[in-house]
């Protein structure tokens, strides 16, 4: 599934808004969103165009809805592809409020290695020891994919820090 993703999913660098800068920045991954919503998001603005869903992604969908049942409705698919090592994410949470039963497959994949993928409660969220933040660390594999349930943003802060040379090696 992941090769024919890379060969036949169109995906290319969007831009971003910088809050602190008031100009924009090219994200250093490429990314693809495919999704059956049509009211314009607000992070759906900034992939802007949206493709339809790719038939191997339909199917995997389909299934995956089939295994969850009225649970959960799966209704876009963002792909990132990071090429290199030093590509990453900052830590945020999308602005996009979704509804709570709404989810968003995410397709990480990245030639070779692994990615570190963080999660970190929002202060406001915090239930760790004295108040504070807990935080989790993962080291999926290439080609994993990632089920982010439509509240996850109110709750979590994410990202996927450039990987250490250590980390590099360790793969």
């Amino acid at each position: 599934l992941w090769y024919i993703i890379l060969a036949e999913v169109p995906m290319r660098r969007y831009q971003g808004d910088n809050s602190r800068t008031g100009g924009t920045f090219d994200y250093p991954r490429f990314m693809a969103f495919m999704s059956d919503r049509t009211d314009k998001g607000r992070d759906m603005v900034a992939y802007g165009d949206r493709s339809d869903w790719h038939p191997a992604l339909e199917q995997l969908r389909q299934n995956l809805q089939t295994m969850v049942g009225s649970a959960m409705q799966i209704d876009s698919a963002l792909i990132n592809y990071y090429r290199f090592p030093e590509n990453k994410i900052s830590l945020h949470a999308d602005r996009e409020v979704r509804p709570p039963r709404n989810v968003v497959l995410t397709i990480s994949l990245s030639p070779y290695y692994s990615r570190r993928i963080i999660f970190k409660e929002m202060p406001k969220h915090a239930t760790g020891l004295g108040g504070k933040p807990r935080k989790w660390t993962f080291y999926p594999p290439h080609g994993s994919l990632y089920i982010m349930e439509g509240q996850v943003n109110k709750l979590l802060k994410h990202e996927s820090p450039p990987l250490t040379k250590t980390e590099i090696k360790s793969f």
